[in-house]
């Protein structure tokens, strides 16, 4: 996970496998906020972006409870504005996918305050 959140575009975060329904990437904001962004990049893998999520804003990981957005990308960057929603976690998870691609994370930023 350290390699999507370095702001470094030459590492990444990778599935390791083909994307498959239900992966899920979690950042730990550290303490609670109001999350109101989120941005993904999945750099020169290009056809390694997130199809399809579910993003979810929690202070508990193991109960993600409804999904504060679900939405549809593609390309490279995906700026996608939240409802404000107050939480320590941000959990993306894989919806619809391409099969035989990873799944891919340059770059995440999540904003709130």
């Amino acid at each position: 996970m350290t390699n999507a959140i370095d702001a470094d575009p030459t590492t990444r975060w990778s599935s390791g496998t083909g994307q498959t329904s239900g992966v899920s990437f979690t950042i730990d904001t550290g303490a609670t906020h109001t999350i109101n962004g989120v941005s993904l990049d999945s750099g020169a893998n290009l056809e390694d972006d997130a199809h399809s999520w579910r993003i979810y804003v929690t202070n508990d990981p193991g109960n993600l409870g409804s999904a504060v957005l679900t939405g549809y990308g593609a390309g490279q960057f995906q700026n996608i504005p939240l409802p404000a929603t107050s939480g320590r976690y941000v959990v993306i998870v894989l919806g619809n996918t391409v099969v035989g691609n990873w799944w891919s994370l340059t770059n995440v930023n999540v904003f709130g305050s």
